[in-house]
C-alpha cells in the first residue's frame, strides 16, 4: 500500500509522527492526501507539506465524498485504480451524534 487518503485532524496538532513522514519514512513514493472541511486545518497543512510533492492537503466536507474525489489535487496524486487506505482518524468525534449514526429524522 503506497497510497493513503487521511480524513482527519492530523495536521492540525504540531506534533511528530505525521502520516506521510511514518508512510514516507517506510515508503518514500507514498502519496498522501489530508482532506479536512476547516480551511486554517488546511492552509497549515499545506504549510507544512510545501517541499513535499508527494502529499496534499484539501478542504472538502467527508459528507461527499464524490466532491474528495473529483478534487485535483487528489487526482493529481492519487491513482484511484490502484489499492488505497482511508485513515478517518478522529473523524466521528467532530460529527454530531446523530449524522454518526446515520439518523435522517427527528427523534
Amino acid at each position: 500500500m503506497r497510497t493513503l487518503g487521511s480524513s482527519s485532524t492530523s495536521l492540525r496538532v504540531p506534533t511528530v509522527g505525521h502520516v506521510h513522514e511514518i508512510a514516507q519514512g517506510v515508503a518514500p513514493e507514498s502519496r498522501v492526501v489530508f482532506v479536512d472541511i476547516d480551511p486554517v486545518a488546511v492552509a497549515h497543512g499545506n504549510h507544512i507539506l510545501a517541499d513535499n510533492d508527494q502529499a496534499a492537503a484539501i478542504q472538502e466536507d467527508v459528507r461527499q465524498p464524490e466532491r474528495i474525489l473529483a478534487a485535483p489535487q487528489l487526482r493529481g496524486l492519487l491513482d484511484l485504480n490502484q489499492p488505497i487506505a482511508v485513515l478517518a482518524v478522529a473523524l466521528l468525534t467532530s460529527c454530531p451524534m446523530r449524522m454518526a449514526l446515520g439518523a435522517s429524522s427527528p427523534g
